[in-house]
């Protein structure tokens, strides 16, 4: 890995008489914003329909992936109009875990009826993610850690079989306010624009202590803006992650602020979308889907993330994008027509795996090994295995909750052991 670099988003590479230079073809601009939201909304849905037209282009046969959401249901309702034919579908579920992870299965099916697609389904199991998990490594190049990864690479083979290009909804929860982070972090800054600072942190204090999830809002108004906010949503615990390592802490705040939030947008929930966009989209979400796709040679195309919604999105108040508590109102008032009855009064879900369950149950003998010093020798240097053996039988005995700590040690281990031995 010494003197492997990335090509930064936004730029291209040359190579010429032995010389490498990189030059930046795209930086995005922040432009005027749309003078009302009905204006908003109807560049939205041209730019929405012109974006998917493009993407549709291809000699082969082209399919989306679809889940319970409203992204990839707009972008199947819009390639549909555009193809005037039944479009392939794509939805992956689980053989655990009931609605809770299997949502996305029951809705989709719902949707492919609605648009008369030939849809496919695939339902995956604890031992296929111990089959294929150390091949999803390989292929991710990086030690990226998310429990979905293996969902996404046998999804990726399922769909090769009838199409080489997948439309995915990527990018809409960033561009226009999807996520539970940005309608906390408005209410955050209204309070904070009302209330010193001093004061709320005195109120939060003693307001946290209340059990559920209000303590867990009331605790967020004492953390300013910018990358401390993002952070606070985003970072697991300093306690837990300090458990697990040997080596020295490093403070991320002062990099996160250098990186993504200099100079600080007034709009604080726009300069977090902003943060995402070009950090956990290029970093985690995309490089994800795109590289597990391509184990296959299938490509994922994401139509939402067309460079012209990106930069119209940038100029839209984060006020217009979420009402209240329904977080991406303007987004899904654009699209509406393309949203079947069954989808309109959903709530907002993340797409998750059992992978709590796969660890307690088909992982927990593969996982003790792992999580041992002589499974990939030299990481010991870093990672604290008796603290992380505590955690675990913690974890799979129901005393306490760390499966998104301890699938990032797992998946860290098996790439250094892919790579390093």
């Amino acid at each position: 890995f010494k003197n492997i670099f990335k090509l930064e988003p936004g730029t291209y590479l040359s190579y010429k008489n032995g010389t490498i230079e990189t030059a930046r073809y795209w930086n995005p601009t922040v432009g005027s914003a749309p003078a009302s939201k009905e204006e908003a909304k109807e560049q939205i849905r041209s730019l929405m329909r012109d974006s998917v037209k493009r993407q549709m282009i291809s000699e082969r046969p082209v399919g989306v992936f679809l889940s319970g959401g409203i992204d990839s249901t707009a972008i199947l309702g819009l390639a549909t109009e555009v193809a005037q034919k039944p479009l392939d579908t794509f939805t992956v579920g689980f053989n655990i875990g009931g609605d809770k992870f299997n949502a996305d299965l029951r809705l989709a099916r719902e949707t492919s009826a609605y648009y008369k697609t030939n849809h496919h389904e695939l339902i995956i199991s604890g031992a296929d993610v111990l089959k294929h998990l150390s091949d999803v490594i390989y292929h991710m190049d990086e030690p990226v850690a998310n429990a979905t990864q293996v969902a996404t690479y046998l999804l990726s083979q399922f769909a090769r079989k009838d199409v080489v290009v997948a439309l995915g909804g990527d990018g809409g929860d960033e561009l226009f306010g999807g996520y539970e982070r940005y309608r906390l972090s408005a209410m955050v800054s209204f309070y904070q624009s009302k209330i010193p600072l001093r004061t709320l942190s005195i109120f939060g204090a003693f307001m946290k202590k209340i059990p559920g999830e209000f303590g867990k809002e009331v605790e967020k108004m004492m953390v300013p803006a910018g990358a401390p906010r993002l952070l606070s949503f985003m970072a697991q615990k300093e306690s837990d992650i300090a458990r697990m390592l040997r080596a020295n802490k490093a403070n991320v705040t002062p990099i996160f602020f250098e990186k993504y939030f200099r100079p600080l947008n007034p709009d604080v929930e726009n300069a977090l979308m902003w943060a995402d966009l070009r950090s956990w989209l290029p970093d985690e979400s995309l490089v994800r889907s795109d590289k597990l796709s391509m184990a296959f040679a299938l490509e994922q195309r994401v139509p939402i993330l067309d460079h012209r919604l990106v930069e119209l999105s940038l100029s839209i108040p984060s006020k217009w994008k979420m009402q209240g508590k329904e977080k991406k109102s303007l987004f899904k008032s654009a699209i509406q027509e393309y949203i079947p009855p069954h989808l309109l009064n959903e709530p907002k879900r993340g797409w998750f795996s059992p992978a709590s369950e796969w660890l307690r149950y088909d992982l927990k003998s593969f996982a003790e090994e792992v999580f041992t010093p002589s499974f990939a020798p030299d990481t010991e240097e870093w990672l604290n295995f008796p603290e992380i053996r505590t955690m675990f039988y913690d974890h799979i005995e129901r005393r306490s909750y760390h499966m998104n700590l301890l699938w990032a040690v797992l998946t860290f281990q098996l790439w250094y052991r892919r790579f390093f031995t």
